[in-house]
């Protein structure tokens, strides 16, 4: 057997470690296997019959703190949909309901679903549902006095974030330095880690880049990015929570308003909340207490975006009284997968043991397959999709199948052949619909409409003009702001230039919001982006493809502060069409949530899955546990695990079989090429 190297464990780490197992273990303890429900006559639902037995004591627990651990694939939506319809059934005004989840269509779909089951007695409209940052919004908007700041405030996304930041950093001196300096994603980050962790910048930076030279410079980017936004009526991200949790901390009115009106709260993926938004819970329910917090540690993959598992593990300490109940009956894949993936969660050191089980069932193991490179390992996928065809005949499915990894470029090989077989596929890990630059450059517009005085969208805008750069654009945008927002080309008549911003004051003209509503805006931004589209995109015949869908978004708004907002907060998803039969290739945090009849998953090698830079870490190291363990859990019918014995790019090293499979006990999967010769060079005994 091959002996991985393992993370040093601190005195500080190996303390957590026995504080987490011996609170875990306590909350074990006290939990109850009887879980007889005695419901109130009168019901118009049949949850006896709808639910099995956890999950009805899940949904009939109405008062005091509940912890779900639910498991992949155990029903965790059904037992919050008709948790919903039960509170409502038992006299639960719908406003004093308060469900936050990780996106804003898995709220709205719930609360559909919650409708269909419940009907129209209850009005559902009034349920606050969403996800924390949008409820953050709607508080923040619903309340300017409170928070001292305008209803039209503008939120700024991770990429106006870093452009914010790009832009008041010009101002710092750093000419004796003579070194490269962090580059504007580094320092967003590092900020942003500052605030959903509660913590100092400098220990942000000795966290995420513990040998920059430069905390004086993230300190400084930090408060002009500060000043700059409080200037600007400007909010990221994460001032959306901060701002609301300083409130609820510091103006006990307000906290005791919002305390009454959300009496009951229920958190999906509580495994995936961050330091504040943990706290944002603790302030609005440590009144009454009611609050449902449902999760699962062992798919907790989000530690990138600030999310901390802590608040899972540690709930019953916030809570002593709180009732834990496991979700373990698992309705999506067959019993093999599951044994499995069992296997994956023994070997975590810390988190609540859970064991799925599941009566679906069919003789086949996950297959781990041994190839020579990730060139073989593309030839053999691609003939196991025949394999798969031949097996499903009329029911075959290309977007019944995925392909996962735990890094885009994973995928890069197996792209190639894809295309050389004509094999359609969709990529999922890349940039997101709001995220794309021509999507960005029409927003900007908008942003400048709606707020003049924004130099980020208006530096965007300026530069897609011929003969305008870096220091022509800051000179305009200059007097722009001299002229409190007023755009006015005559004083550049004499440039090259004086024509096109001619064109562009035609958009931005004073009055626009009184001779044409929101879509008509739009749609004249559109059309104007279009002309400068076909000059500076040689593909701009699909990004006009884009540009419609926004369109076609947009439409089902009234007004530019609900677009933008919702726009930042709940970008849509272009790339996920269901209709459209292609294969899949996702990383394995896109791919979370999803599932699909056939999984296989790349590279399942050392330094690739586990990524190396979690190797000398031991919180970064349990996480590539459990996003294997999420991997695993995707597939239905069969799992197939590659493990190549070598690279083709950069370099042809020889690998070695991942911890995940080197660990595991064989009889939990089929082994397929067992060259000896393999099995020696990727070190599997």
């Amino acid at each position: 057997m091959y002996y991985y190297h393992e993370p040093p464990l601190t005195e500080e780490i190996q303390n957590k470690i026995n504080n987490f197992n011996a609170l875990t273990q306590r909350l074990e303890n006290s939990f109850s296997k009887n879980s007889k429900v005695d419901l109130p006559e009168g019901l118009r639902i049949d949850y006896e019959n709808k639910l099995n037995a956890k999950q009805l004591e899940a949904v009939a627990h109405i008062n005091g703190p509940l912890l779900v651990i639910a498991g992949a694939g155990t029903g965790k939506t059904q037992t919050l949909v008709y948790r919903v319809s039960y509170l409502l059934e038992n006299g639960i005004a719908p406003q004093n309901i308060l469900l936050l989840t990780f996106t804003k269509n898995a709220a709205k779909q719930m609360l559909d679903k919650a409708k269909k089951i419940i009907g129209d007695k209850y009005n559902l409209n009034l349920i606050a549902g969403g996800t924390f940052h949008s409820f953050a919004n709607m508080i923040i908007r619903q309340n300017p006095t409170v928070f001292d700041i305008s209803r039209n405030f503008t939120i700024l996304d991770v990429p106006d974030s870093e452009d914010t930041i790009e832009l008041v950093r010009k101002s710092i001196d750093a000419s004796a330095i003579g070194k490269e300096l962090p580059d504007k994603k580094l320092l967003q980050k590092i900020i942003s880690v500052s605030k959903s962790s509660l913590i100092a910048i400098s220990e942000a930076v000795d966290r995420e880049a513990p040998k920059s030279e430069f905390k004086w410079y993230f300190n400084k980017t930090y408060e002009l990015y500060e000043d700059y936004k409080l200037k600007h009526e400007q909010l990221d991200f994460d001032d959306l929570l901060l701002v609301l949790l300083k409130k609820l901390k510091e103006n006990k009115d307000f906290k005791e308003q919002l305390q009454e009106q959300f009496k009951y709260i229920l958190v999906d993926e509580f495994q995936d909340t961050n330091i504040v938004q943990g706290e944002i819970v603790n302030e609005l329910g440590d009144k009454y207490s009611n609050i449902m917090a449902v999760g699962d540690d062992s798919q907790s993959i989000y530690y990138f975006r600030g999310a901390n598992v802590e608040n899972i593990l540690l709930f019953p300490e916030k809570y002593p009284e709180c009732k834990l109940i496991k979700l373990e009956e698992n309705y999506r894949s067959q019993s093999n997968i599951l044994n499995l993936a069992n296997e994956i969660t023994n070997q975590f050191k810390i988190g609540y043991r859970k064991k799925l089980f599941s009566s679906l069932y069919r003789d086949w193991l996950p297959k781990v397959v041994l190839t020579y490179n990730d060139k073989i390992q593309a030839h053999i996928i691609i003939e196991m999709l025949n394999d798969i065809k031949g097996i499903e005949r009329e029911n075959y499915k290309l977007n019944d199948v995925a392909v996962l990894f735990r890094d885009s470029h994973h995928s890069n090989v197996l792209q190639m052949y894809l295309n050389q077989a004509k094999i359609k596929y969709r990529l999922f890990g890349g940039f997101k619909f709001n995220e794309r630059k021509h999507i960005k450059d029409v927003i900007a517009h908008l942003k400048i409409i709606f707020n003049p005085s924004d130099k980020v969208a208006w530096n965007r805008v300026l530069k897609l003009i011929p003969n305008i750069g870096d220091k022509t654009s800051s000179k305009i945008i200059d007097r722009i702001i001299e002229n409190n927002g007023k755009f006015d080309p005559a004083l550049f008549s004499d440039s090259t230039y004086y024509e096109d911003l001619v064109l562009l004051q035609e958009i931005y003209k004073k009055n626009i919001f009184d001779q044409y509503n929101f879509n008509e805006i739009l749609e004249r931004i559109c059309a104007y982006y279009q002309t400068i589209l076909k000059v500076i995109d040689d593909d701009y015949e699909s990004r006009e493809e884009d540009i419609k869908s926004l369109l076609s978004i947009a439409k089902s708004y009234g007004d530019v502060t609900n677009f933008l907002a919702d726009f930042s907060l709940n970008p849509p998803d272009a790339n996920k069409n269901e209709s459209c039969d292609a294969l899949t290739l996702s990383t394995v945090h896109s791919a979370k949530g999803l599932e699909w009849k056939y999984v296989f998953i790349l590279h399942v090698t050392e330094d690739h899955f586990p990524n190396k830079r979690a190797l000398e870490s031991f919180s970064k190291l349990e996480e590539e546990k459990r996003l294997f363990y999420v991997a695993c859990t995707r597939a239905k019918v069969q799992l197939v695990i590659f493990i190549p014995a070598f690279d083709s790019f950069p370099k042809k090293l020889p690998s070695i079989a991942s911890r995940f499979i080197g660990n595991l006990p064989p009889n939990v999967y089929k082994m397929e090429n067992g060259c000896p010769m393999l099995r020696r060079l990727l070190k599997l005994g």
